[in-house]
């Protein structure tokens, strides 16, 4: 069974745009235009970075950036667990169901915010690293 990681299992939607946009502008210099990803016709990070005509160079910085966002709020205030996320993916452990994240998000920060999970955490599949659209990640 596979599952989002932002704002499926962990509410992290707010901070996880906000942290994209603050990175972005620190690497970038300029506002992020939209965190309305629909209208970019984009679902991963990678894809997002394409469709706002970021150069390739620039997508490790803006990664590293977004992550060191990541880093110090995950010390401080890790995202709740969706309620019954954790016990959930226990029981589905427990009946012998594999469990995985397929997710837009970029690879080590998706592995920063799973391991707030503990025990319970799946193994991450699938990053913005692994396809453009939310189709190639299920791939």
């Amino acid at each position: 069974m596979l599952f989002d990681l932002d704002d499926t299992l962990l509410m992290t939607g707010e901070r996880e745009d906000r942290f994209f946009g603050e990175a972005f502008r620190e690497v970038l210099g300029r506002e992020l235009p939209t965190t309305d990803w629909d209208a970019l016709g984009a679902s991963t990070d990678h894809a997002i970075l394409r469709a706002l005509d970021v150069e390739a160079e620039a997508v490790e910085p803006i990664a590293r950036a977004h992550e060191a966002r990541w880093t110090r709020a995950l010390a401080v205030q890790p995202p709740p667990a969706r309620a019954g996320a954790r016990s959930a993916l226990r029981r589905l452990g427990a009946l012998g169901i594999p469990t995985g994240v397929a997710t837009g998000g970029f690879a080590r920060i998706s592995r920063r915010k799973l391991a707030t999970l503990g025990s319970a955490a799946p193994p991450l599949l699938a990053t913005s690293e692994s396809g453009a659209t939310r189709a190639d990640l299920l791939r």
